[in-house]
């Protein structure tokens, strides 16, 4: 095994100097091919390593995911694992830029001096452990996730340990040498890497390994500050050792790495990028096996204060004095998960120290009513808050590059309309606020004290979140569910045994004409008609539309629609009536389509849209379906637009 490595090592010495970099964690060997790169690396059986590139991942494979299995966990990184068995796999990555590397992977064994143990922490209870040779390793179960090894004889040997839960794990083992002490070393596998703690801050395994260490274990940073860090390893090993470099929280520390030569490898800048703490480890690969070192890093935030700050929105009017986010937010069970980015111009210890965010639940009075009388439990809005220092970093590298800016956002709106949308961020907040099926608007404040900030309301599609950037308009199977629930309660109440097919068809067009309104018309004016206002509006705004399934089960409630609600009588004609749908209308047999314009039932508006249907004696109708359109000023329509004044709302089929 040592002299298979050492065959490793001068083989990437032949190609250090054409060595290409490609950004991960691990040792790489570059082969001349202009886009590919081969990677090689050992990893020891039942340990898991991440992997961190320069490019975005598009996609990883393992070849023998019996050996090696692997995940895309993020843009640029991605984990290896070891499947308990020995031997070799390739890991595929490609990459969005049409690059490709190849990761070789040699899943090695443990390996102990005579005389020395370990003591490998397993991720499952322990059933039982075995060997099976014990002239050479012996093995122990210490407690329910640990079992130690002890190297009797040089050799081979396989452990065995079966779990609890059925999994079983073969860890090789080679025995090695003459005993150089009698030290355990204490191995975990649950972390992912083989590591002992010395006490002093720097994670190493191995027998003589401890004087493989940093220069420093422990550092204090500040925003926007830069330092290096130089592993140090013995005279013995330092002409063909090999290191990389690997960050635990890429939102507080970016380091850079250096693969020109051996030397360089050993010194990686670091930059503090954001308030927290971090692990900085040097991997070490020896002759013989790999060792760990690390610092701890805490970063203090740089007390910068913010002149502007504000909420990042996609949907407004130049008419608009708010800020208002219409989103994909429905979940495989119905609820709903909403989010929105908040930006300062300033640091983030600002907005942590400033900044307080409110939700409330501003969902029109008569959509929470039908909710609760379908037996529909309310769910409070649940708000969780993550640092942008990441996304906004990985963006702002890209500047300059074609298509590629800043990240920018948009000041508070005031009474004069939007603010400057052109505003870089240097700081942000991403805010999800998890809630029932229930809730379908939120109010989300910013407060500096008693001071508003900056507001913005965000309001469902109805769209499911999976499927909100596939150009699929696919709702949640709940809502599906909550219509046909409602459209049942509505036709047993109108619709009676023995009616014709038109009776039906002509009961739903007056009820819906009946109980809703005309958006625009005074029957949907604040000032005119209140009580329609108090049920609708959003904290005295009107801006909910586009949630499709919501908005036909309110239509069945009193809601408010125009002439194209046509198409939902013939949606109902064709799923609850089993009547035919025609493109235009139909020369033979029962069908309905729709009739827009001149062949509507007002032919001198080409804009007007009536449901057509054919009776099966071959009769012609024209079925016309939209809200009450009723102005106060004209003399031929109702004086008084109110909803008391018409009595939509006695006319609405309760659901309870």
């Amino acid at each position: 095994m040592r002299e298979k490595i050492r065959n490793v090592l001068v083989t990437m010495l032949a190609f250090i100097v054409t060595l290409s970099t490609v950004g991960t964690a691990v040792p790489v060997t570059v082969q001349a091919a202009a886009k590919t790169a081969a990677v090689n690396k050992s990893i020891t059986l039942a340990t898991s390593k991440t992997v961190k590139t320069k490019d975005i991942i598009k996609s990883v494979k393992s070849s023998k995911r019996s050996i090696l299995s692997v995940e895309k966990i993020s843009s640029k990184k991605f984990k290896v694992t070891s499947q308990y068995r020995y031997g070799s796999a390739a890991v595929t990555v490609k990459f969005k830029n049409g690059k490709t590397a190849k990761y070789n992977y040699s899943v090695g064994k443990y390996s102990l001096r005579k005389g020395t143990s370990k003591t490998i922490t397993a991720k499952y209870t322990i059933k039982s452990v075995k060997s099976d040779k014990t002239k050479i390793a012996l093995v122990k179960k210490n407690s329910s996730k640990k079992f130690k090894v002890t190297a009797k004889n040089a050799g081979t040997a396989k452990i065995t340990v079966r779990f609890k839960n059925g999994k079983k794990a073969v860890y090789d083992v080679k025995v090695t040498g003459s005993s150089s002490g009698s030290g355990n070393n204490n191995t975990n596998d649950g972390s992912g890497n083989n590591n002992t703690n010395d006490g002093s801050g720097n994670n190493n395994t191995g027998g003589n390994n401890e004087k493989v260490s940093l220069n420093k274990t422990s550092l204090t940073m500040t925003e926007g500050d830069t330092t290096t860090l130089k592993v140090s390893i013995p005279s013995v090993y330092s002409d063909d050792s090999l290191v990389s470099w690997d960050c635990d929280n890429t939102s507080v520390l970016s380091i850079r790495e250096d693969f020109t030569d051996l030397q360089t490898m050993k010194t990686v800048t670091v930059k503090a990028v954001g308030a927290g703490t971090a692990t900085i480890t040097a991997f070490c690969m020896l002759h013989t096996e790999d060792v760990l070192v690390s610092c701890r890093v805490t970063v203090n935030e740089l007390k910068t204060s913010a002149s502007v700050s504000g909420f990042k929105v996609h949907r407004w009017t130049t008419k608009d004095t708010f800020k208002w986010e219409a989103c994909p937010s429905r979940d495989e069970d119905g609820t709903n998960q909403y989010t929105i980015e908040f930006f300062c111009d300033g640091s983030e210890y600002w907005i942590n120290n400033n900044v307080v965010f409110e939700v409330e639940d501003v969902t029109p009075p008569v959509i929470a009513n039908m909710f609760s009388d379908m037996g529909i439990e309310y769910e409070a809005p649940d708000l969780k808050i993550d640092s942008m220092a990441s996304d906004l970093r990985e963006w702002n590298e890209k500047k300059g590059q074609t298509n590629w800016g800043p990240i920018t956002f948009q000041e508070p709106f005031t009474d004069a309309g939007p603010g400057n949308e052109g505003v870089e961020a240097v700081s942000g907040k991403k805010l999800t606020v998890n809630a029932g099926m229930s809730t379908r608007a939120l109010k989300i404040v910013a407060k500096q004290g008693e001071v508003v900030l900056d507001y913005a309301y965000v309001t469902s599609t109805g769209i499911n979140i999976k499927d909100a950037y596939t150009n699929k308009e696919t709702y949640s199977e709940q809502d599906q569910d909550l219509y046909r629930a409602v459209l049942d309660k509505v036709e047993n109440a109108l619709w009676e045994p023995g009616m014709a097919n038109l009776d039906k068809l002509l009961a739903m067009a007056d009820y819906i004409n009946d109980t809703n309104h005309y958006p625009g018309s005074d029957t949907t004016v604040k000032e005119y008609n209140p009580t329609f206002w108090r049920d609708w509006s959003v904290d005295d705004k009107f801006l909910l539309s586009g949630d499709h399934i919501l908005d036909k089960i309110m239509i069945l409630q009193g809601s408010y629609c125009d002439c194209t609600a046509a198409r939902l009588l013939m949606e109902m004609a064709r799923d609850e009536l089993g009547i035919e749908v025609f493109d235009k209308k139909p020369e033979n047999g029962e069908g309905v389509w729709i009739a827009a314009g001149p062949e509507s039932s007002t032919p001198i508006n080409p804009n007007h849209v009536s449901m057509g249907y054919r009776d099966p004696e071959g009769a012609f109708h024209l079925l016309d379906v939209s809200g009450m359109n009723y102005s106060h000023s004209n003399p031929y329509t109702m004086q008084d637009v109110t909803c008391e004044a018409h009595g939509c709302r006695e006319k609405v089929i309760p659901l309870k």
